[in-house]
C-alpha cells in the first residue's frame, strides 16, 4: 500500500496535484509535518524536509489571535519592542468567514508562471458554519494552480459537501512499540517513555506532549481517581480540576490521557476476559460526549472534569 508521501508524489508526477486534498488522522499523528513536506516539495522538490517559515506562495489558515492579544502585539510594536507571537498565545475559538475570506482572496492571486498558490487550513474542524459555507464555495471553483489542503482530526465535523469534494488521505498510528523506540531517541533522558508510548495511541506527537508537559504526572492523578463513588476523595479530584483546566493546552493534555487512559484499561479488561470491560467502554462514549458537549457549548471546564470523574466512580459502584 502507498505511503501518504507516496501519493502525494504521484499526484504530482501525473499532474493531479491541483484542487483540494483533507489529510485527517489521530491528533499528533504528523499530518501537519505531511503538509510541511509536501509545501516543500513544490517549492524546491523535496519531499523528505518540512518546509519552515513564510513564503509568498503559502497561506496558512487557523483561528486568529484574539483581539486583546492583537492588542497587546500593538503596544509591542509601539514601544519599539521585539514581537514573536507564541503557539500559547489567546486564539479565537474557531476558524471564522473573516479567516476564509482572507483565504479567498490569496487564490485569487495569480502565482508567478509554474508556482502554485498553496492554502493551508489547519484544523479544518474548527471552521464555524458561516466559514464552511464560504469555503464551499472555494472547492466548487478551485483556481488552476491552486492547491488547497484541509488539515483534520476529526473529518466528521466537517461538512459532507466539503469531504465530498477532496481527495483524502489518512494517516494511521503508529504502534506502540515504533512510538516508544522513536521517543527514546528524541528525548534520551525522558523517564518512562514506554508509558507515554503507551498512552499516545500510536501518535509520536502525542508522545512527546505527553512527556514535555507532565502528562505522566496528570495521568497519575487521574489512575488515582479510577476507583468506586465510595473512596473517591473530592479534595484530590477539586485539585485535578483545577490543575486540568488551568490553560487550554494542559485541559487538551488531559482530555486525551483520560480518553487514552481508559481505552487502555478496557483493552486491558477485555483480554483478562472480565465483564468490567464493557464498563470502560461506556465510560469512554461518556466522556467523549462530555467533552464534546463543554467544548461545542462552552461550559465551565471544571465542572466538566469533576462530573466526569464522579459519574465514572459511580459506574464502578
Amino acid at each position: 500500500m502507498p505511503t501518504p508521501e507516496e501519493l502525494l508524489r504521484q499526484a504530482f508526477e501525473q499532474g493531479k496535484i491541483t484542487g483540494s486534498w483533507l489529510i485527517t488522522g489521530p491528533a499528533g499523528v504528523g499530518k501537519k509535518t505531511l503538509v510541511r513536506r509536501l509545501i516543500n516539495f513544490l517549492l524546491k522538490g523535496d519531499l523528505t524536509v518540512p518546509f519552515q517559515g513564510v513564503h509568498a506562495h503559502v497561506k496558512w489558515i487557523e483561528r486568529s489571535l484574539t483581539d486583546e492579544a492583537k492588542k497587546e502585539i500593538q503596544k509591542a510594536i509601539l514601544a519599539g519592542q521585539a514581537v514573536e507571537t507564541s503557539d500559547n498565545a489567546p486564539r479565537k475559538k474557531e476558524i471564522t468567514v473573516d479567516d476564509i475570506r482572507a483565504a479567498l482572496q490569496f487564490l485569487s492571486l495569480k502565482p508567478e508562471r509554474g508556482a502554485y498558490q498553496i492554502l493551508v487550513i489547519a484544523p479544518a474542524d474548527e471552521m464555524n458554519m458561516n466559514a464552511a459555507n464560504a469555503l464551499l464555495k472555494m472547492l466548487e471553483e478551485p483556481g488552476e494552480n491552486n492547491i488547497i489542503l484541509l488539515v483534520s482530526d476529526n473529518p466528521g465535523r466537517l461538512l459532507p459537501t466539503i469531504r465530498s469534494r477532496c481527495r483524502m488521505i489518512t494517516l494511521r498510528p503508529k504502534p506502540i512499540e515504533e512510538v516508544e523506540e522513536i521517543l527514546k531517541k528524541i528525548r534520551p533522558d525522558a523517564a518512562h517513555a514506554d508509558l507515554a508510548a503507551e498512552l499516545s495511541a500510536g501518535s509520536v506527537g502525542m508522545g512527546m506532549r505527553i512527556l514535555d508537559n507532565n502528562g505522566l504526572d496528570l495521568f497519575q492523578k487521574i489512575q488515582a481517581l479510577d476507583v468506586p463513588a465510595d473512596d473517591c476523595d473530592i479534595s484530590v479530584l477539586e485539585a485535578l480540576a483545577n490543575e486540568a483546566t488551568q490553560d487550554d493546552d494542559t485541559y487538551g493534555l488531559f482530555k486525551t490521557l483520560y480518553l487514552n487512559a481508559v481505552t487502555t484499561r478496557a483493552r486491558q479488561e477485555a483480554l483478562a476476559g472480565r465483564a468490567v470491560a464493557e464498563t470502560y467502554i461506556d465510560m469512554y462514549e461518556m466522556g467523549k460526549q462530555l467533552f464534546r458537549e463543554t467544548d461545542a457549548l462552552n461550559l465551565d471546564r471544571k465542572q466538566a472534569v469533576k462530573t466526569l470523574i464522579l459519574k465514572a466512580a459511580r459506574m464502578k459502584g
